[in-house]
């Protein structure tokens, strides 16, 4: 067998499992006095590549049990919400990477998904592996741990073909899509190919007088066998990514923009963060504008249930606005009341002219000039409240 250690300590037996997508984990066995150096940061060596991790574990059976993730163990940390306006998916990703404690795989990771901007993002309150999913599905893209424990975000595997002289296949299943091979060293990995075979999954097992083994799952039996995972994980997704997004918030104006967005503070803490910034109002009248008040409540809501589409509408009763604003070319009242009607700042326009006119009017009779019609005051009143919904 090859030579397998972890933090320079021979272990006896174990295997190392690396998903397409995710985080790769690792079990390992050693000898209880080899045990204590492999808790905390752990550096796994096989056949002169490295994998680096975190590792926990207990003794069993006179063996101590690693069990070790990649990186650094932060993909669990819980992330408070936080929202995003013109920011590039490095940026989002670094943040999530950064509070977990986690670090980004440029070399691995595609340019082309991290310079992507997203013009609002809305992170919601989750783990670190459900922020960099959220972010991944929408760039189209996924991540997963590097050997080097690292996160990389990639929109597509290049699957590279696997070059190594000498290897030998030992098992090939019935339906041809899982292959074992005896390398003398950890040389297939996700994303690269064996032969015209594309890898999605490999395991590599190690144990004392076996020799090295790899077990390869093929890119169509990862289909297959997956289809209960991916089914438990778009259960999953609906339940709490989905309806975290399809639900209403109250939130607090803080201010409003010259183009009508406002800055808003939600109630609930799973989406407050730092506060929403330029989210559009959505009034539900083609032609309104409002201006908010500031300290005044507003729902916060998202298009679609999509993170980067917030809205704000419908204000809760007892709120107030400072300014409604209609542009159309008619607005009808129907009634004969007009009430709470409040002289605004207008031109002048036909309801004025008339109005001062038969204020103005004077009639000639036989006993000379008389005040004004009968009825011209009332019908000016009239046209004095009318002319102000015409505005």
């Amino acid at each position: 067998m090859s030579d397998v250690r972890a933090n320079d300590k021979t272990v006896i037996e174990g295997h190392i499992d690396e998903p397409a997508r995710g985080v790769w984990t690792a079990h390992l066995e050693v000898d209880d006095d080899d045990g204590a150096a492999l808790v905390g940061a752990v550096t796994i060596t096989v056949g002169g590549v490295s994998f680096v991790g975190m590792a926990e574990g207990a003794v069993e059976q006179g063996r101590f049990h690693a069990r070790v993730v990649g990186g650094k163990g932060g993909l669990k940390t819980a992330l408070a919400p936080k929202y995003y306006y013109q920011t590039s998916a490095r940026a989002i990703a670094l943040d999530i990477l950064r509070e977990s404690g986690e670090e980004l795989d440029l070399a691995e990771s595609d340019a082309v998904v991290l310079e992507q901007t997203l013009v609002r993002w809305a992170r919601r309150q989750c783990d670190a592996r459900a922020a960099l999913s959220d972010l991944a599905a929408e760039l189209d893209g996924f991540w997963r741990l590097t050997r080097a424990g690292k996160v990389c975000l990639k929109r597509a595997d290049r699957y590279e073909p696997l070059l190594a002289a000498g290897v030998v296949e030992i098992e090939r299943d019935a339906a041809g899509k899982v292959v074992t091979i005896a390398p003398d060293a950890p040389i297939a990995r996700p994303g690269v190919m064996l032969g015209a075979d594309k890898i999605a999954v490999v395991r590599t097992s190690f144990a004392s007088g076996d020799g090295l083994r790899q077990t390869l799952t093929l890119q169509d039996a990862q289909r297959s066998r997956g289809f209960a995972a991916a089914i438990q994980e778009a259960s999953k997704r609906a339940t709490e990514g989905a309806l975290t997004y399809a639900q209403w918030y109250p939130s607090r104006v803080v201010r409003q923009d010259g183009d009508g967005s406002v800055h808003i503070y939600p109630d609930d803490a799973r989406m407050r963060g730092n506060g929403l910034t330029h989210v559009p109002v959505r009034h539900g009248i083609p032609g309104l504008k409002v201006k908010l008040v500031p300290g005044e409540r507003v729902l916060l809501f998202f298009e679609n249930g999509n993170p980067k589409q917030p809205a704000a509408a419908l204000w809760p009763d007892g709120s107030s606005v400072a300014e409604v604003v209609l542009t159309t070319e008619r607005f009808v009242v129907v009634g004969d009341v007009l009430v709470g009607s409040a002289t605004p700042t207008h031109e002048m326009v036909l309801g004025d002219v008339l109005k001062t006119l038969l204020e103005q009017l004077t009639v000639l009779g036989p006993m000379g000039p008389s005040s004004t019609p009968l009825n011209a005051a009332a019908f000016a009143t009239f046209l004095s409240k009318r002319h102000k919904l015409d505005e």
